[in-house]
């Protein structure tokens, strides 16, 4: 989901967090979003019913069941980029790690160079991203990253995902290696979310690209300049003893 856009230069605000099928949470995400002026939100699992995605007015059809993707253009300091912008949940019970759908994204990213920017709630520990522990899918989803020359963009060891009994660190947000350097203000958020996942906030530094005015000296159209002079100068009484005053 994305606010229109405004003129004013700054970063792209985004927000990553899985809903959890929760009307509740879909609630909080909306009132964040409207009231904060946010650009872009990444989630996972939100809350369907009759077969629909409900709360969320702005959100178009999923590309896939467990993967949303969308391609646009980025201005940075580096000139425009052409960036992937992915949401992705990979099911904690699936024997894929990562699964098709993801690894897809990436080779199809890779083949048209295109830079990649994914949250996912990735239901996998490696110690690299803040868990507690590392598991195997933890292992796997590292090896993956590594190979592909990709960037975790997560900070500390704040938990992502707290219920009742443990909180551990589940979502990622992974980047191009390349891209990484625009991404800034990655933190785990302490707004409420209603979800058993918390909310994570991250800017994509962004500008407007604007217009220089300068001056040319090789294009100057100097008998047009004489004349303006000579019709300034000629009359003038005014003494002239500087270059100042010139």
């Amino acid at each position: 989901m994305a606010n229109p856009p405004s003129d004013r230069p700054r970063h792209i605000k985004c927000l990553q967090v899985n809903l959890h099928h929760a009307k509740a949470a879909s609630d909080v995400l909306c009132r964040r979003f409207k009231t904060e002026l946010l650009d872009v939100a990444f989630i996972q699992e939100p809350w369907v019913f009759a077969g629909a995605i409900k709360g969320l007015n702005d959100c178009d059809e999923l590309t896939q069941q467990d993967l949303a993707a969308v391609w646009t253009k980025v201005p940075t300091q580096m000139g425009e980029q052409e960036v992937v912008l992915a949401s992705a949940y990979l099911p904690g019970d699936s024997c894929e790690m990562p699964t098709r759908e993801v690894i897809a994204l990436e080779e199809y990213c890779r083949r048209r160079k295109l830079k990649l920017i994914m949250s996912c709630d990735a239901n996998a520990h490696h110690c690299v991203w803040g868990s507690s522990d590392t598991n195997s899918r933890g292992e796997s989803f590292l090896e993956f990253i590594t190979k592909n020359n990709l960037f975790i963009l997560n900070r500390g060891n704040e938990p992502t995902f707290v219920n009742a009994i443990r909180g551990e660190v589940l979502d990622l947000t992974i980047s191009s290696t390349s891209l990484s350097t625009f991404i800034s203000n990655w933190h785990v958020s302490n707004e409420v979310s209603m979800s058993d996942h918390r909310h994570i906030r991250f800017d994509i530094e962004a500008q407007r690209v604007t217009n220089h005015v300068y001056r040319n000296p090789r294009k100057t159209n100097w008998e047009l300049f004489r004349l303006h002079i000579e019709r300034e100068v000629n009359g003038s009484t005014a003494p002239i003893s500087s270059v100042y005053e010139l």
